[in-house]
């Protein structure tokens, strides 16, 4: 403990030469005067404190407190048509909507995800009901005796309270952007929430005589849970529901040729990366990024990685040699060809081949990358093809492993990967400026054509018909589905985007499964990419 108070990155009042500040109640209060000052200069820090904004937003904020009191959640387009009754000359456009929602939820009025496509059409009034709503799922002691398994009659039991009637879907996908639950493979109307199911068995554990990629991460300080909020951040690539539990995950790629098992070791400040199969690299980078994604959401915590030695007699031990990152890298700056040699089986290594084999890179790889042909694609798609594009993801990865003996790199972009943030322009603005900056732009569709990927796409043509780039491919994808669920508005969205393509002279291609999708498009990749 005596670390955690003396170490800066883990203490929110550092203001005094001592890392905390001394508070004793029975001694008339001593310190808490201290206390309120430091708290007082802490809120006066803060980014938005002192901030100068357009009138018309406290106007909302007045406007905003009354319809609170009618109702907890409003769509988006309530929203606007509130900041418009505000004030119609202050909101004259959409972004100025926008950017008074992203600042009234930075200070906690109202809660709009707008990075997510499937909250972002909605805007919380009452976060407290939010709130609450998490945490009866949380809290019900029925979904505690059953180990985490929410069942769909549950949503109703704990959720009904009249401010609850139509907002179900809004609330489970807080429970999966919170990364507290996330739905089951097979059953989509039951949740799992990883941090009440019970440990991994013995027996789940992977033998260390087995062969397979491995690679630790080791924490100074690390937060409890962490493998919960992986196991819900990559819960697409849960293949059995079985194989999920408060300490440990096992993920699978869409073809099963290649496994996963992550597990964390709280007590020893660890999570250990195992991973199997023809395309076990590909998987391990995949959790790596899921790992460094939520680690890097907590001030001060940076684990050492630390990489196995792949020797004969390592590969198979459970205390296998391991090498810090870190040194590593330090260690091939000082050579052209590095080497390490193992303590265990006395065996020299190359460190490139080390680092490569669980997805990392040295100084000497991310150079030659750089020097390499850079073709920029842009991967656009509403939602509902969440695991089409995931899968597409991992599919451009295997692509450039190809076509580095080419000398080319295929820098893919998707949403996901902007950071949100306040600025002067809305996210989707950045959106664009990277769709006109890219060589390729792929659009993927379903049931619906988004308002958002729409503009993407006459973005990419505008850009296109006056400098001859970027390339446009649009994929449909044709699939099952029943007609109750896709709503009328999202078919005339899909039929007048079909007349758009067809007055252009663009036949859109159709796709069955992610399969087929990969296949035509690596047809048409090996054909532009002499173009470029």
């Amino acid at each position: 403990l005596g670390y955690y108070v003396g170490n800066q990155d883990f203490n929110i009042i550092k203001l005094h030469a001592l890392p905390y500040i001394e508070l004793n109640l029975p001694k008339r209060n001593e310190g808490l005067t201290k206390i309120k000052q430091a708290i007082i200069n802490q809120i006066i820090n803060l980014p938005h404190y002192g901030k100068g904004v357009p009138k018309s937003w406290f106007d909302v904020r007045v406007l905003i407190a009354k319809e609170a009191k009618k109702q907890a959640c409003i769509t988006f387009e309530r929203f606007k048509e509130i900041c418009i009754d505000a004030s119609s000359e202050g909101f004259s456009n959409f972004l100025d909507v926008e950017d008074c929602a992203k600042f009234l939820h930075s200070i906690g009025v109202i809660l709009w995800y707008y990075n997510n496509p499937e909250l972002r059409e909605w805007v919380i009034l009452q976060p407290d009901w939010a709130m609450n709503a998490v945490y009866m799922i949380i809290d019900d002691d029925r979904i505690q005796t059953r180990r985490g398994n929410i069942l769909s009659e549950d949503f109703g039991r704990l959720w009904k309270h009249t401010s609850y009637n139509g907002k179900f879907n809004t609330l489970k996908k807080m429970l999966e952007v919170f990364k507290i639950a996330f739905p089951k493979k097979h059953k989509k109307n039951e949740y799992i929430m990883p941090a009440r199911l019970l440990s991994m068995p013995g027996s789940n554990r992977w033998l260390p005589t087995e062969v397979f990629l491995r690679l630790e991460y080791k924490f100074q300080f690390m937060p409890k849970g962490l493998v919960n909020q992986v196991s819900a951040e990559l819960s697409r690539y849960i293949t059995n529901d079985d194989f999920v539990w408060n300490n440990a995950v096992n993920i699978s790629n869409e073809n099963s040729t290649a496994e996963c098992q992550i597990e964390e070791d709280f007590y020893n400040r660890k999570i250990s990366l195992k991973a199997k199969g023809k395309d076990a690299r590909d998987l391990i980078v995949l959790a790596m990024n899921a790992l460094r994604d939520i680690s890097d959401e907590y001030k001060g915590v940076k684990p050492d990685i630390y990489v196995p030695c792949v020797c004969v007699d390592c590969v198979k031990s459970s205390r296998p040699t391991t090498f810090l990152y870190s040194d590593l890298i330090r260690w091939s700056l000082k050579k052209d060809i590095a080497v390490v040699t193992c303590n265990e089986g006395n065996e020299t290594l190359a460190i490139e081949e080390l680092l490569y084999n669980v997805g990392l890179n040295t100084p000497k790889n991310e150079t030659t990358i750089k020097m390499t042909k850079t073709v920029k694609m842009f991967l656009a798609s509403s939602s509902e093809l969440l695991q089409d594009r995931r899968e597409f993801e991992i599919f451009i990865n295997r692509e450039n492993k190809r076509l580095a003996k080419q000398a080319i790199f295929i820098e893919l972009n998707l949403w996901e990967d902007f950071i949100d943030k306040i600025s002067s322009t809305r996210l989707q603005d950045e959106y664009n400026k990277m769709v006109e900056t890219s060589d390729i732009v792929v659009s993927l569709y379903f049931t619906k054509v988004g308002k958002f990927t729409l503009e993407e796409f006459e973005v990419a043509l505008n850009h296109f018909k006056d400098h001859g780039k970027p390339y446009i491919y649009t994929y449909f994808k044709e699939s099952l589905i029943s007609s109750r669920t896709i709503k009328s508005a999202d078919l005339l969205s899909i039929n007048t985007f079909e007349k758009r393509l067809n007055s252009l002279g663009h036949f859109p291609t159709i796709y069955k499964n992610v399969e087929d999708l990969k296949y035509q498009f690596k047809m048409q990749l090996d054909k532009i990419l002499p173009l470029l």
